[in-house]
Parts: C-alpha cells; sequence; structure tokens
C-alpha cells in the first residue's frame, strides 16, 4: 500500500460543514509492540507503508483500514519514568474542505493556529490545540 490517509479523496457534498471526516488518530508509546500487536491482531488493521514507503521501520506504523491509515503508531522512549505513556494519544485529524474558511472561522473564535504545508505529500494542515492542550490537525 503506498496511500496514506491525507491522499484520500474529499466529497464534494458535507452536509454544510467544512470538516469532513476524521482523518487519523496518531498514539505516541514505549509500547510500540505491544500496541501494534493490538490493533493488528486484535483489531485487524493492516501495517502499511509510512510516507516516506517504508513498511518495515522499527519506529513507526501506519495501520490502515482499507486504503486508510487510520492510526499512526509512534515509538517513544522515556526513561526513568512510569508515565511514559499517560499521553500516549499525540493528535487527532480531520479532512477538511476550505482552508480560507476555517482559519476565518478560528480567527472568530480567538484559536491560535499554525499552518504547515507538506508540498510532496500535497498537504495543506492547520494545527491547533484544544482545551486540553491535544494537537488537532485540519489537513485540506
Amino acid at each position: 500500500m503506498q496511500k496514506h490517509a491525507h491522499s484520500d479523496p474529499v466529497p464534494e457534498a458535507c452536509n454544510g460543514s467544512d470538516v469532513v471526516s476524521l482523518d487519523h488518530v496518531n498514539i505516541m508509546t514505549s509500547r510500540f509492540d505491544e500496541t501494534l500487536g493490538f490493533f493488528v491482531d486484535a483489531i485487524g488493521l493492516l501495517r502499511g507503508a509510512t510516507p516516506d514507503g517504508d513498511e518495515g521501520n522499527p519506529n513507526a506504523a501506519w495501520l490502515y483500514a482499507g486504503e486508510v491509515a487510520v492510526v499512526h503508531l509512534v515509538r517513544r522512549e522515556v526513561p526513568g519514568t512510569d508515565m511514559a505513556d499517560a499521553c500516549a494519544l499525540d493528535h487527532i485529524a480531520f479532512r477538511c474542505m476550505d482552508m480560507a474558511a476555517m482559519e476565518a472561522r478560528l480567527n472568530r473564535h480567538g484559536v491560535r493556529f499554525e499552518r504547515r504545508i507538506f508540498p510532496d505529500y500535497g498537504v495543506r494542515q492547520l494545527v491547533v490545540r484544544d482545551p486540553n492542550n491535544i494537537m488537532v490537525e485540519l489537513s485540506f
């Protein structure tokens, strides 16, 4: 599989919402092998290529449901703490329709954002933090 979550087509009709769908969940964990086994064996997701085309990376795995990489799993080593996985959920990502409209909406609500551009993947993002300090990627 060479596709990753950001290459999925965006439906034209979205019931008036600028958010189209949940794109993926990113989990950073010191229990990488255990977590990978859980999602592949117990849940039934398939390990596929990361955006750089690496299917055997020992520190990252993109787990697919069909053609969509719905879980991005990243190894995190935090020596000297029992709280390594206290914040395993790194971010939530949504597919969105109109970047300019979303920027205006965030500005209206006083939400600070960072713009990110990934030309090699055809992805543009606005990145915000929710009230719980969870990163939210809005991908266009």
